[in-house]
């Protein structure tokens, strides 16, 4: 019964260890979990701000486009305007001809 005892104890001790061993695994497991998470979280944050600046970006080309829209228009109107004005010469660059010739 003496052996028995000495044989449960020396097996007790292994399984006390290995509960030890297997505790300190889940401590760094669980670490490993937490730098994870971390860097999950950062990810996040840094995709938020990627569609943020996506955003703004988004928003500048439409202002942009938009701008230049209304430049094309502007130079549409000054064209007609030199070609009102240019017309306008000739005709009286015609009048001052006639005038000479009669």
């Amino acid at each position: 019964q003496k052996q028995e005892v000495e044989q449960l104890k020396a097996r007790t001790k292994t399984q006390e260890e290995t509960i030890q061993k297997m505790a300190k695994i889940m401590d760094r497991h669980n670490i490993s979990l937490d730098s994870h998470a971390s860097d999950l979280r950062e990810l996040k944050a840094s995709d938020i701000e990627q569609f943020s600046n996506l955003q703004e970006l988004q928003d500048a080309r439409i202002h942009h486009n938009s701008t230049l829209k209304k430049h094309a228009t502007d130079l549409h109107e000054l064209e007609t305007a030199v070609d009102t004005r240019n017309f306008t010469v000739n005709e009286h660059a015609i009048d001052l001809q006639m005038t000479n010739i009669s």
